[in-house]
């Protein structure tokens, strides 16, 4: 509608006569401040991030994601946390957790500066998010022949591998490509009530 180029955006591709390039996988770190963490204490378990006060993201679709899932080999746990802030603002919600306001879930490669300087205190690093997005590049098929546009394409795919290859908590082996979470395309409500429906339906 606003007659852009190219947008790069954070999240799952739409479903839309769009062409996509993928850029980089992100990973979800659970962290806080290391205030908070002496104040609360630090959570060995995902289990045990029910007895904490989280940040919830509430995403374009209006879903408040408040179901975390986790995987650690073949273990899944998932994990309902309760909060008493929820934002659409990912930049608000980062200031409150730096100032101790609770826990918050952020992807790596946007939260750089604040893990590598202590602003974010990572926990819970040998379990990995079932629901990490990607980021990507989308544009026209109209435009695809455009050079300038592959240019600036391959410029991209080059900052965000040196991005991935420089990013903090790096794992062992390389990043797996996630799929889009089942509450993906609902519009509003509480991502826990879209899994809910989904268990229901699958028994």
């Amino acid at each position: 509608r606003e007659n852009v180029d190219v947008a790069v955006m954070v999240g799952w591709p739409p479903k839309r006569d769009f062409l996509v390039r993928h850029l980089a996988q992100t990973r979800h770190v659970v962290c806080a401040s290391a205030e908070y963490w002496s104040r609360a204490g630090q959570p060995r378990d995902p289990d045990e991030l029910r007895h904490h006060h989280c940040l919830v993201f509430s995403n374009d679709e209006g879903v408040f994601v408040v179901r975390w899932t986790f995987t650690r080999g073949s273990e899944q746990r998932s994990v309902d946390v309760r909060s008493r802030l929820f934002s659409g603002d990912r930049n608000w919600l980062d200031v409150a957790a730096r100032t101790g306001a609770g826990v918050m879930r952020v992807t790596d490669l946007t939260a750089v500066s604040d893990l590598t300087s202590g602003s974010l205190v990572p926990v819970l690093t040998d379990w990995e998010s079932a629901a990490s997005p990607t980021i990507y590049a989308l544009y026209r098929r109209s435009h695809r022949q455009s050079r300038l546009l592959r240019v600036f394409l391959d410029f991209l795919s080059e900052i965000f591998a040196e991005l991935e290859n420089e990013r903090p908590l790096a794992p062992r082996g390389a990043i797996k490509r996630v799929s889009p979470p089942h509450w993906f395309g609902h519009v509003r409500g509480r991502q826990s009530t879209y899994a809910g429906k989904r268990r229901t339906v699958t028994r």
